[in-house]
């Protein structure tokens, strides 16, 4: 059924069923027109939206009346209580409408304009006194100018595209810190089944995922969490936790469990089925693959992430269910497939700035004792550098995997002499909530390990503002020239270390601060999972929901 009146921004109608149409624009409406009967958005506040933007943008199609335009609906929508997600899928469906910032919410946050605003700014106000002249012009040019690199160094945001603009000057002058309010949920109304082995916030390897769940649970309507086995946690009214039991579960051989796990996981997909429209298996490939053909069945969208160079037998299996699989290291084995899309690491930014620092003159390695994470060469190179700075100290947090035991045993017998003398400490796993002090304590963190590696501990430690020594290329430009490792071998660790060590407080500051605004802009995790949403329901996503 369809009804529409003869002007696209006056639509009122909606469609039932699958239909086909000779007009884009005609089908889009269509699915507008859909949402509005269903979901009860009034027709007027679409209507208006749409004519007030005509209306706002009449005598000009400038990008920046459209950036204002649009933050300033998303305020009035807050103010109302409004869901903010129907009015932009309302117009983003109008042709008539420019919609391209219709997302005023973006990564870590609003306002900031990215990558070209900054420039632009600058070109503009010089191109305009330049050739035009005028004094109130430049002035007023000028002014805004300055209060754009105030806002941005108040708050923190994109300081390393800031200095790239005006050159590191302008990040010399102190300016006050503007404390940002906290972004309210932006809840859709999709809904999701996440499958994980843990939900335990201190889980030495896991507990990060605990923040992943809290920030689905501000972007989704409700959010299923199944789990192998849950800890510590705490976490929103709308999530649902669901266990297989393995806190419980103490006696029995491995290949009995599997078979309880197993069972016990079809039950609550099935129990459950009606309240999840997405699906998303987090590096447990087993989940796909026991889940992924009665998924298929039901029509839900499968998402699989998976983040290591290699992929097991299983895991190429989850990747063959999955609609999209979703990887942030380039070197991921999910970044051949056609249908694997790259998201950010998804790093919580605020729970690593909140730590206060009290950083001594000590260097940092946490992650798995492994020969990929060269930590042989990490402690040479200490040792080395130990030689003429006698009160610098190394602590290493993590634990070998059962086959690098011999590795790690090996280590500590060549190195003995510095455990004694209380300068090389290993200090075991540590969970996750108290990576944030473990940062914070100390001055320079090392990340010399293979392409293949996890790059998580990287960027926690840039976003504690830990000076970071490395060979990842992805930050090449964003450190210090001088720490970055063209190859991780003991000799040119010592010379970063060395380097690190002699730069002045005011350039350290100035590399925490653009290290930090790095790690917000490019992976924070509340830019991830917007995208892992929006990735993932986009065949069929809400819409075939409500059709159902």
């Amino acid at each position: 059924n369809i009804l529409f009146t003869t002007k696209p921004g006056d639509f009122i109608g909606y469609a039932t069923g699958k239909q086909e149409f000779d007009s884009k624009n005609n089908v889009k409406f269509i699915q507008v027109g859909y949402l509005v009967k269903k979901e009860g958005l009034p027709e007027s506040v679409k209507k208006y939206a749409g004519k007030s933007y005509t209306m706002w943008v009449s005598s000009s199609k400038d990008y920046i009346d459209t950036f204002d335009f649009f933050n300033l609906m998303f305020d009035l929508a807050n103010h109302h209580g409004c869901n903010w997600n129907m009015i932009r899928r309302a117009i983003e469906a109008d042709p008539l409408v420019n919609n391209r910032y219709a997302r005023p919410i973006h990564k870590s946050g609003r306002g900031a304009g990215g990558h070209c605003f900054i420039k632009d700014v600058a070109a503009l106000r010089a191109e305009y006194s330049e050739k035009i002249g005028n004094e109130a012009g430049v002035a007023l040019f000028e002014a805004m100018e300055r209060k754009n690199i105030e806002l941005l160094k108040g708050t923190g945001k994109d300081l390393d595209l800031l200095a790239g603009v005006y050159g590191e000057s302008v990040l010399s002058v102190p300016t006050a810190k503007i404390d940002m309010p906290t972004l309210s949920a932006v809840r859709g109304d999709v809904r999701v089944l996440i499958c994980t082995e843990a939900l335990d916030r201190s889980d030495p390897m896991l507990g990060y995922f605990h923040g992943w769940v809290k920030e689905f649970a501000r972007h989704a309507y409700r959010v299923h969490v199944l789990c192998l086995g849950y800890g510590d946690r705490a976490l929103p009214p709308n999530v649902m936790e669901h266990t297989l039991g393995k806190e419980s579960m103490r006696k029995g051989n491995r290949f009995f469990k599997r078979f309880v796990y197993s069972g016990r996981f079809m039950r609550h997909a099935w129990r459950l089925r009606r309240e999840y429209d997405l699906v998303l298996v987090h590096l447990s490939s087993e989940f796909a693959v026991i889940g992924g053909l009665f998924w298929k069945m039901l029509g839900k969208r499968i998402g699989f992430w998976h983040n290591d160079a290699e992929a097991s037998f299983f895991a190429r299996m989850a990747m063959g269910f999955s609609n999209v699989v979703f990887y942030s290291n380039p070197n991921s084995f999910a970044a051949r497939y056609p249908h694997s899309r790259y998201v950010p690491m998804g790093i919580e930014a605020d729970m690593y700035t909140l730590e206060r620092r009290a950083a001594k003159e000590s260097l940092l390695f946490l992650g798995r004792i492994s020969p990929r994470k060269n930590l042989g060469a990490i402690i040479g190179a200490f040792a080395n550098v130990r030689e003429n700075v006698q009160n610098l100290s190394l602590d290493i947090y993590g634990e070998p995997r059962q086959g690098d035991a011999e590795y790690a045993a090996k280590l500590r017998s060549q190195y003995a002499q510095l455990e004694r003398a209380g300068a090389l400490s290993y200090k075991g796993s540590i969970l996750h909530d108290m990576t944030p002090a473990a940062y914070a304590s100390h001055e320079i963190f090392v990340h010399a390990g293979s392409a293949h590696g996890s790059k998580k501990t990287l960027y926690e430690a840039m976003a504690a503002g830990c000076l970071v020594i490395t060979s990842e290329e992805e930050v090449r430009d964003v450190i210090d020239p001088r720490l970055f490792l063209e190859e991780s071998t003991e000799e040119h660790i010592a010379k970063a270390i060395r380097a690190a060590l002699s730069l002045s407080e005011e350039k350290r500051e100035h590399a925490r601060s653009v290290a930090r605004a790095y790690v917000r802009r490019e992976h924070a995790l509340s830019s991830v999972v917007p995208t892992v949403l929006e990735m993932l329901g986009h065949e069929g996503g809400e819409l075939a929901r409500l059709r159902s």
